[in-house]
Formats: structure tokens, C-alpha cells, sequence
């Protein structure tokens, strides 16, 4: 798992479970699996940034051990993003690059190429520079997330700690 967190708990195990359940499923998660102390489901994929920042969570599993309240998470969404983000902009301006560079060398203005490799230059270091940002933002979110989603439980489910 990618993100675990714990919190003290005395409270009511099924509660905690069943707040998750109903806070997940109308997002797109589905319940994989049920038990008396514990609840594991899996999300929809991430599509885009501004989807619920839970959504960045492929898998949760939430359970009852020891007094504790634990969530582990899978972020399999904050990886896909990742990929998209990092190669598909720089890929689209290395293929462009190429394009037009053909389409130049086909139509004998050799130089022409220049303002549009500048252009497509500058775009790969403007994503290599906003690719990471827009990366860290995300898993940050979606991990803030998580982490008030197990505080929410744990106040649902009646905790005193």
C-alpha cells in the first residue's frame, strides 16, 4: 500500500464502516469486500485533476485492529495521473517537433523551423517544470484526504480518543 494511517478507536466498528461505505460508493468506489472488522474497496479510475481527491486512491481498506482504527491505501489514480501528465505533454511536443520538421524539409523552408522548434522547445521545459508541481499537488490532496476520512470515521463511529 502507498498511504497508511491509524487513529486510536473505541467507538463502533460497524459505523465507521458503513460511513465509509456511504461516502465512497456515490464517487464510484464499489465494495470488493466486507467484514465484520474490516471493508476493502476499489475506485474508479482518475481521469482528471479535479475530480474527489479520494478518487486518487485506487484501493482503501479500512479495519478494526488492536484499538485502532487503519487505513491503507492503494494510490493508483495519483500514479495514472503521474504517467498522463508527465509523458503526454512532452511526447505531443516531440511529435509536433517532428511534423514539423518534415513538413518544412517537404516544403524546402529549411529555415522555417526555427520559431516553431523555439516554440516547442519551450513548451517541453515549461511541462517539465509544471508536470512535478501539478504531481505533488495532487498526491498531497488526495493523501489530505484520506487522512480526513479516517478522522471522519473514527468521529462517526463514536470514538472517545
Amino acid at each position: 500500500m502507498d498511504h497508511a494511517a491509524t487513529k486510536p478507536f473505541r467507538g463502533d466498528v460497524d459505523k465507521a464502516l458503513t460511513f465509509v461505505v456511504t461516502a465512497l460508493t456515490p464517487i464510484g468506489f464499489r465494495v470488493e469486500r466486507t467484514g465484520a472488522e474490516s471493508v476493502d474497496l476499489f475506485g474508479p479510475p482518475m481521469q482528471r485533476t479535479r475530480q474527489s481527491a479520494l478518487v486518487g486512491a485506487s484501493r482503501i481498506r479500512l479495519a478494526h485492529r488492536a484499538g485502532q482504527l487503519a487505513l491503507e491505501a492503494e494510490l493508483g489514480g495519483v500514479r495514472r495521473i503521474t504517467r498522463f501528465v508527465l509523458v503526454f505533454p512532452i511526447a505531443l511536443c516531440l511529435f509536433l517537433g517532428i511534423v514539423f520538421s518534415v513538413i518544412n524539409l517537404a516544403t524546402g523552408q529549411v529555415g522555417a523551423w526555427l520559431p516553431a522548434g523555439v516554440a516547442i522547445g519551450v513548451n517541453i521545459v515549461v511541462w517539465l517544470v509544471i508536470g512535478p508541481i501539478v504531481v505533488r499537488h495532487l498526491r498531497k490532496k488526495t493523501l489530505a484526504a484520506l487522512d480526513t476520512l479516517l478522522v471522519n470515521a473514527v468521529a462517526v463511529g463514536g470514538s472517545r480518543s
